[in-house]
C-alpha cells in the first residue's frame, strides 16, 4: 500500500537573544530566509535552529536563560513538516533504519561510529541533504510532573517531562516569522 506524502504547517517558536531574533526576522523580511544556527554536535540534532512547539516550553526555556541573566526576545513562525523533508526521531522505526544505516554513513565520511547523536545527525543530513527538520522529543528529568496526571510510572502514561522539538536545518521550511511581543 502506497501511502501519500502529505504535508501539514505547524506554529513554532524559537528563544534567544534579541540581537539573534531581530537578526533571523530581518533576514526572512528580506526574503534571505537565514536562521540562526547552533552549530550542535552533542546530544541533540545537530547544527540547526531549535524551535519548541508551544508557548509553555517558551516560557521554560525563557525562565532558564534569564536565570543566567541572559535577556531573550521570541519569535514565532510556521513550519512546513512533510515526510520527505523530515527526520522524525519521534518514530522508533525511523531511528532504527537510521541506526542500521549509520555504520555507512560513518565509513563514507570517514567518522568514528560510535560517536555523539548530534555528530551522527549532522552526517546523515550532510548524507542525505532533503533532510531539513529534525523532530525529536527531549526528556526532562529534573522536570515534576504535573499533579494534573495522575500518573503509575510501571505503565504508558501522559507526561510534561518530554518535550517535542524541532532542528530546522534549512530555512525554505519557515514562513511567517515574527517577533512575540511580552506578555
Amino acid at each position: 500500500m502506497k501511502i501519500m506524502n502529505v504535508g501539514y504547517n505547524i506554529l513554532v517558536y524559537h528563544v534567544n537573544s534579541f540581537d539573534k531574533v531581530d537578526a533571523v526576522i530581518k533576514s526572512f523580511n528580506s526574503g534571505k530566509n537565514k536562521l540562526y544556527v547552533s552549530e550542535e554536535d552533542g546530544y541533540w540534532a545537530g547544527s540547526g535552529m531549535y524551535f519548541w512547539d508551544n508557548r509553555g516550553n517558551v516560557a521554560y526555556w525563557k525562565k532558564d536563560r534569564e536565570r543566567k541573566n541572559i535577556e531573550t526576545s521570541v519569535l514565532s513562525a510556521t513550519l512546513s513538516l512533510d515526510e520527505e523533508n523530515v527526520l522524525d526521531l519521534t518514530d522508533e522505526d525511523m531511528v532504527n533504519s537510521y541506526n542500521r544505516m549509520w555504520p555507512y554513513i560513518a565509513k563514507k565520511f570517514n567518522v568514528e561510529k560510535d560517536c555523539s547523536p548530534g555528530k551522527k545527525l549532522n552526517y546523515i543530513c550532510k548524507f542525505i541533504p532533503k533532510i531539513k527538520v529534525v523532530k525529536l522529543i527531549g526528556y526532562y528529568p529534573t522536570k515534576v510532573e504535573n499533579k494534573f496526571f495522575s500518573t503509575r510510572e510501571e505503565l504508558p502514561h501522559m507526561t510534561t517531562t518530554a518535550k517535542t522539538i524541532f532542528c530546522v536545518k534549512n530555512g525554505d521550511r519557515l514562513s511567517n516569522v515574527n517577533l512575540v511581543e511580552s506578555d
